[in-house]
């Protein structure tokens, strides 16, 4: 799987053990059968810019699922 913090390629497990422990917390329970993740990237709060990127106090995972490549997210304050 590759992954990526805010958009940033990472190395394949070089999340911190909080982020990787967040993903078995929330992530690893929904996943069904012979479903895998391809892609995952964790976010972290975002600060208000302007008008039009008005930032978000949101951590979570957006993730691609395969078969399939279903993008998901999962979310929280």
């Amino acid at each position: 799987m590759k992954t990526t913090i805010n958009g940033r390629l990472d190395e394949v497990g070089t999340w911190t053990p909080e982020i990787t422990d967040e993903w078995s917390k929330r992530v690893s329970p929904l996943l069904k059968g012979n479903e895998w993740c391809s892609h995952a990237n964790y976010y972290t709060p975002r600060p208000y810019v302007d008008e039009y990127n008005t930032g978000s106090d949101h951590y979570g995972f957006l993730y691609v699922m395969q078969p399939g490549n279903r993008v998901c997210f999962v979310s929280w304050v």
